[in-house]
């Protein structure tokens, strides 16, 4: 038995009454918008590493959280003029190759990466909000909706919760291995300015 459910771009489409189908949309949802969280989220919770790395100032750290919001209220205008596709997953799949890019570049060259970083999380995430829904609409049966728009809501705190976990189980090792590679760095070309010539030697 199907159920026809109506988009957003009233076009009907049919609802299994399968929960094997409904649950894998909504774990996909809370996935997609957990990820898309992590760019704001990751560079709050290590503020303080970034700014004494960079040596940022609150203000410029500020702006880049800021500019995720920015970004994420323009996704959302341009998702509000254009028409949801009849493959919903190809846009999420674009928006998240879009966010790992950006949180990629912030980890490669911080500088620069963390504002990239900002700007293209937060149109995914403003971008993908009317798509996540319109998806849990049509993927999700009528019982289960309840649980995956609470699923989706519950992903925010998650990505807040993981980013906290991140820094230290990965920025601390992280920052001390990169610490002793420049340490060493150092030593090493110590030893060499104080490294003697064979023939002055003799």
């Amino acid at each position: 038995m199907s159920l026809l459910v109506r988009t957003r771009d009233d076009v009907a489409t049919p609802a299994t009454d399968s929960p094997s189908t409904g649950l894998p949309a909504a774990a996909g949802v809370a996935a997609v918008t957990v990820l898309t969280s992590l760019p704001v989220f990751l560079p709050g919770a290590a503020n303080g590493l970034i700014s004494s790395e960079l040596g940022w100032s609150s203000a410029r750290m500020g702006a880049v959280l800021a500019s995720y919001w920015l970004a994420s209220l323009s996704g959302a205008f341009v998702s509000k003029k254009a028409a949801l596709p009849p493959v919903i997953e190809r846009t999420l799949v674009v928006a998240l190759g879009a966010t790992c890019l950006g949180l990629l570049s912030a980890a490669a060259a911080p500088a620069v990466g963390l504002w990239l970083s900002s700007a293209l999380g937060g149109f995914a995430y403003g971008y993908t909000q009317p798509h996540t829904n319109a998806l849990l609409m049509r993927r999700c049966t009528p019982g289960l909706r309840a649980f995956a728009f609470g699923l989706k809501q519950a992903a925010v705190p998650a990505a807040t919760l993981l980013s906290s976990m991140a820094m230290p189980t990965l920025a601390g090792p992280a920052g001390r291995l990169a610490g002793g590679v420049r340490r060493y760095g150092v030593a090493l070309r110590r030893g060499r300015r104080l490294r003697i010539p064979e023939h002055r030697r003799a």
